[in-house]
């Protein structure tokens, strides 16, 4: 009885490292595709690359920036800076167009934020 135990418990063992190395080695390979994936050049319309984190920055920012306008609290920063992203793109800057449309994408949220708070109406 005492040597089936110790059988059981050993196997059991040897398929938890089993498992647990199948499973690093599957989180280590889908890693490793989404680096790549953010690493790879984007080429624009225009012909000029972008790094794949820029391209995702400046997505976001468009969206971000629509989503604003669409409950009316699009902040004219929000607005200039997603524009600056756009001319940066267009230039194949990605360290700037991430800057930009973080910062639009920021901005954006932040108009959105405000909506909820108390309104000065009633002190006019």
């Amino acid at each position: 009885m005492f040597i089936n135990y110790i059988r059981t418990e050993t196997l059991l063992a040897m398929w938890t490292k089993t498992f647990a190395a199948i499973l690093g080695a599957c989180v280590l390979t889908l890693g490793g595709c989404a680096t790549t994936a953010m690493n790879t050049p984007v080429m624009q319309s225009n012909g000029v690359f972008l790094s794949g984190e820029a391209q995702a920055a400046l997505d976001q920012a468009k969206i971000d920036v629509a989503r604003a306008r669409e409950q009316r609290a699009l902040w004219t920063t929000a607005q200039a800076e997603l524009e600056q992203a756009e001319a940066d793109a267009s230039r194949g800057d990605s360290p700037a167009v991430i800057a930009h449309a973080h910062q639009a994408s920021q901005l954006a949220q932040l108009g959105i934020e405000q909506l909820a708070l108390p309104s000065t109406e009633p002190f006019k």
